[in-house]
């Protein structure tokens, strides 16, 4: 018998028969259930149905930000839409008051040279007066205007005048004396705008 047991084909008969009845065994104790102790164990889902609560959060946090986007790119696009309706506005504006300006600057002009014409006719009138008649008159003109009156005049025309208001009251000498300070002033002006009419 101990050379039966010692043979290499009982030996093996021996293994194949220990490691199926292992087998069976293992095989039954597989299938035996713990007791649940608390945790439950989950069904395997597929990936595309895995549900992880920060994922959901991040999910929703994304959403948040892309309607958040979205509504700031409406905002700027109103804001652009709103900035260059203004911009039209205002250039339809500069250019009006452009035009404006332009038709008040040669109103201006054309005021001026009116006035100016008027204030030739004028000297003319005051010097075909008699010099005692026209010193009355003019001395009740606004400052202004009886010094633009004098400044037209030619030394010829104004000392006549002048000498009216000399042989006068004390109030008419200052008055002369006004006058030719003022003329003095006022052609140096003139001959420093207009250098053509320097003596």
């Amino acid at each position: 018998m101990t050379q039966i047991l010692q043979s290499k084909i009982v030996i093996v008969i021996i293994g194949i028969v220990a490691y199926l009845i292992t087998t069976i065994l293992c095989w039954n104790t597989a299938k035996f259930t713990p007791p649940a102790s608390g945790k439950t164990k989950l069904k395997p889902v597929p990936s595309w149905e895995y549900v992880n609560p920060e994922v959901n959060q991040l999910l929703e946090e994304l959403n948040a930000t892309k309607k958040a986007l979205e509504e700031k790119e409406k905002q700027l696009n109103e804001l652009a839409l709103r900035l260059q309706t203004e911009h039209t506005e205002l250039t339809t504006a500069t250019q009006l008051i452009s035009k404006i300006q332009k038709e008040f600057d040669s109103l201006i002009i054309r005021v001026k040279d009116e006035e100016a014409a008027n204030l030739k006719k004028l000297v003319k009138i005051y010097t075909s007066m008699n010099p005692e008649d026209a010193a009355p008159i003019l001395r009740q003109l606004p400052e202004e205007e009886y010094l633009k009156i004098f400044s037209l005049m030619k030394e010829s025309e104004l000392v006549p005048i002048l000498q009216v208001y000399a042989q006068g009251s004390n109030e008419d000498k200052k008055f002369v004396a006004f006058i030719t300070e003022k003329l003095k002033f006022s052609l140096t002006k003139s001959q420093t705008n207009n250098p053509a009419q320097r003596p």
